[in-house]
């Protein structure tokens, strides 16, 4: 269209130069040609108008274009990139795990509690920190997935899924560490009062094996007592030595009480209290005028012990007899 305008003008130019040299410049005819060529001329600078917007508009769809590819690619490349720490990523959560079973091995079966705990705790610290980078890598793959294939493309939804399951493994593990801490808190918590116990009485496990039985005695004394049969021990060392009437809930109290400040002669004098209620709870109002050795109820069954309470009285200074 426009090469017919361009033909169209020029020939009307043409026929205007001959019009005016045959009829003159004021001729009507001259006057009509001048008035077409003006309509030819601007019917063709519109085509030129129009062609130059259409090429400008076809330049930006080519570049958008262009652009629209190069983002693909570059989005592609990207999510190759990503797969490929994904890969790493997954690889270390192996090493972790071999890692682990290697050093359980290496620690063996009388390792403590506590030993265990602790290692328990560093290798899901450490899955956890590789389960939070491989989430962050899935939310970075879903989104140069988006850019690849768009928003609504059937491939999203998978990485939408590997996504959720990375953050339910993440919280999972989050969840695991959080109790295997609480697990660890309790084993020494326990541990603790025990010892405190021990301490105060200037005993130890061996002098409440009778009562607390083979196995539970070596465990205690190898540290391999769970948390659970460590509060079972305190409950039975305690009736023990204090009287089958003894408040346990009283007892851990005071040996907790280590923690706030309190000394080993406030346990004694605890000790002491306690094992006075727990005569008065069973109906024993008998006054007696003996030492701490008959605070601690069973353990008198042999000669050895009584000596070793004895040792133990003089120690801690508290050979005054103590009324119960």
């Amino acid at each position: 269209q426009y090469a017919v305008a361009q033909k169209a003008t020029q020939a009307t130019a043409e026929h205007l130069q001959r019009a005016k040299e045959l009829y003159g410049e004021n001729s009507t005819v001259v006057a009509k040609l001048e008035s077409k060529l003006r309509s030819q001329q601007i019917t063709e600078q519109q085509l030129a108008n129009s062609i130059k917007q259409t090429s400008e508009s076809l330049k930006q769809a080519r570049d958008a274009e262009q652009e629209r590819t190069s983002e693909t690619a570059k989005a592609a490349q990207k999510l190759k990139e990503l797969k490929g720490q994904e890969e790493q990523l997954q690889s270390s959560l192996s090493k972790l795990n071999a890692q682990y079973e290697l050093q359980k091995a290496t620690l063996g079966e009388n390792a403590s509690e506590i030993e265990k705990l602790r290692l328990k705790i560093d290798n899901l610290g450490e899955q956890h920190t590789v389960a939070a980078s491989k989430v962050q890598n899935y939310q970075k793959q879903l989104d140069q997935a988006k850019q690849q294939y768009g928003e609504n493309a059937s491939e999203i939804q998978r990485y939408e899924t590997q996504l959720i399951q990375a953050r339910t493994a993440e919280q999972q593990l989050q969840n695991q560490l959080s109790a295997t801490n609480r697990s660890l808190q309790e084993q020494e918590n326990a541990t603790k009062q025990l010892k405190t116990f021990f301490d105060a009485t200037e005993t130890s496990v061996d002098h409440f094996a009778n009562a607390l039985g083979n196995n539970l005695t070596n465990a205690i004394r190898n540290g391999t007592a769970t948390a659970r049969q460590l509060e079972q021990a305190i409950q039975i060392i305690g009736r023990e030595a204090l009287g089958s009437e003894a408040d346990i809930e009283k007892l851990q109290r005071s040996l907790r009480s280590i923690d706030d400040g309190n000394s080993l002669q406030q346990v004694r004098n605890d000790l002491r209290d306690l094992s006075r209620e727990a005569e008065r709870a069973s109906h024993s109002f008998k006054e007696l005028d003996i030492g701490l050795e008959n605070i601690l109820g069973g353990l008198m069954a042999g000669g050895g012990i009584s000596g070793a309470i004895e040792q133990a009285l003089d120690t801690s200074k508290l050979k005054t007899k103590i009324d119960v």
